[in-house]
């Protein structure tokens, strides 16, 4: 019927072709069967493949045989990547798609889509490595998905040298051959995207299927040294493309490298000091900004922000760090005061360029910041314990001094219309 609604799309349209197109995809899904069978599956999926493409050329729909071709080509080699557990002749397939993917987009750049479904279906594959059964034959034709850990598939080796190897094959392909690409290609930014971001998702898939994010010194060297790599793509890029796409690329490629540079410091630190790592990361972005002016750092800087308040505003365990004794916090105060500190300074480079709402932010979590560490420190001189679910009239009138002080001694910074309003009302709270 799924085939029938193709043949009739010559009489309707494309839009019934697409339907046609999709019901024939999704008919094995769909469909259970008591001796599922990757040899009928396969060739069934070729053989609604090449019906869907004559039509499309018979009719001259060229850009539904250009980007839904490709996505039924990625669909189909995806379950055969999996049916075939990540076989030699699977991922030799694999490789080999995207090598042709590339070629075609090369030549035409119209065909830079088909550069970025090659680099999604490989990272798929890696990022489902571990999933027992989705995509396979079985999955297909009947609904087998597995939870992680809950069972193990034949596909996943106890030493896992298959997917390191792969990793660093498919790692090499797409970055060295993206990087080599933008010499000869119209639109470096797809090619330096794929360069940039593929090689540093495949590592980071790496770490979290070998460690499950734990520290390690010796995947940190290897993140340092990935970081120097990328470092030099970027140099390169600046000394010998064009202004206008160098723009582009040097953003991808410096993105990658402080994506490196974070993943170095979640794999040797924990804590407080991880978070105090991230945000000494913003004012470095701010400089870089200033001097090169890419504004691909300042989404870059947005990330940093959003995964430091997370740490520090919606992370319980901050409560049970280890801490000194006596009169002062010491993880307080470089937890929130180091963070403080860039936040407010890499709101101060920024704004030499652009006063938008990412300065608002920056200030802000300067201000939030340095406000918990006064208070958290007060709390812990009055009751002894941050935890504590004692508020006693000590502790009130210690942060109503403390905060009157700050007020008075408040730099208020031209042109930024609610660093008064968050002062008064910190005060108010206060009193």
């Amino acid at each position: 019927m799924a085939l029938g609604a193709v043949a009739f799309s010559l009489f309707q349209g494309w839009f019934v072709a697409f339907l046609g197109i999709l019901g024939s995809f999704l008919t094995p899904a769909l469909t259970a069967s008591p001796a599922p069978s990757v040899w009928a599956l396969f060739p069934y999926l070729i053989a609604v493949l090449a019906a869907s493409v004559a039509v499309m050329r018979y009719m001259g729909w060229w850009w539904m045989h250009r980007w839904l071709g490709l996505l039924a080509s990625a669909f189909m080699l995806f379950c055969f990547v999996r049916t075939d557990h990540y076989g030699d002749i699977s991922l030799l397939t694999l490789g080999a798609f995207g090598v042709g993917m590339g070629f075609l987009a090369r030549r035409d750049p119209a065909f830079d889509l088909a550069l970025l479904i090659s680099a999604s279906v490989t990272l798929g594959l890696f990022m489902t490595w571990h999933i027992g059964y989705l995509g396979t034959a079985d999955s297909v034709l009947v609904d087998q998905i597995t939870r992680y850990d809950a069972q193990r598939s034949p596909i996943i080796e106890p030493t896992l040298q298959r997917f390191r190897f792969a990793a660093v094959i498919f790692g090499a392909l797409f970055g060295l051959g993206g990087y080599a690409a933008l010499w000869r290609v119209r639109r470096t930014a797809v090619w330096a995207a794929v360069s940039a971001i593929v090689p540093v998702s495949l590592f980071a898939t790496a770490y979290w299927r070998f460690l499950g994010f734990d520290t390690d010194a010796h995947w940190a060297v290897v993140s340092v040294v990935l970081s120097r790599i990328y470092l030099a793509a970027a140099f390169s890029v600046m000394h010998r493309l064009e202004p206008s796409p160098a723009k582009y690329a040097l953003g991808l490629y410096a993105s990658a490298v402080f994506a490196c540079i974070s993943l170095g410091m979640a794999m040797t630190l924990r804590d407080a000091w991880l978070t105090v790592a991230l945000s000494l990361q913003l004012p470095v972005l701010a400089w870089i900004h200033n001097r090169l002016d890419l504004t691909a750092l300042r989404y870059i800087a947005w990330v940093f922000c959003v995964i430091v308040f997370l740490r520090l505003l919606g992370n319980t365990s901050i409560f049970y760090y280890a801490h000194g004794s006596g009169f002062l916090i010491m993880w307080v105060l470089y937890g929130y005061g180091i963070p403080a500190i860039a936040f407010h300074q890499a709101a101060v480079t920024f704004a030499r360029s652009a006063n938008d709402l990412l300065i608002a932010v920056l200030e802000s979590g300067a201000l939030i910041f340095f406000v918990l560490l006064v208070t958290f420190q007060i709390r812990y001189l009055v009751t002894g314990s941050i935890i504590s679910v004692k508020y006693e009239l000590t502790e009130q009138s210690l942060q109503s001094i403390a905060f009157g002080a700050l007020f008075r001694v408040r730099h208020v910074r031209r042109g930024v219309s609610w660093m008064p309003v968050g002062w008064t009302s910190l005060l108010s709270s206060g009193a």
